[in-house]
């Protein structure tokens, strides 16, 4: 059965997913982050992170969670 509304057309052909790394990048900019901080902070090495913001390295479950974890923090 289709959930959606059947007014409501669901076209992902024109929808643009957008790479994990791109929106890494982003955050990093918006924020005034360097690679560097955000590697000493999750204790993830500063080379993996500059490959992931490359988009040369694939983020895994950990790495993920530890930036996750930066993102929401207060401090």
């Amino acid at each position: 059965m289709n959930k959606h509304n059947n007014n409501q057309k669901v076209n992902l052909e024109h929808d643009n997913p957008v790479h994990p790394s791109v929106l890494l990048g982003r955050f990093l900019t918006k924020n005034g982050i360097s690679m560097y901080f955000l590697a000493k902070r999750t204790g993830i090495s500063a080379d993996v992170i500059s490959r992931l913001v490359r988009g040369k390295r694939a983020f895994t479950a950990d790495t993920a969670y530890r930036i996750c974890l930066l993102y929401t923090s207060d401090a």
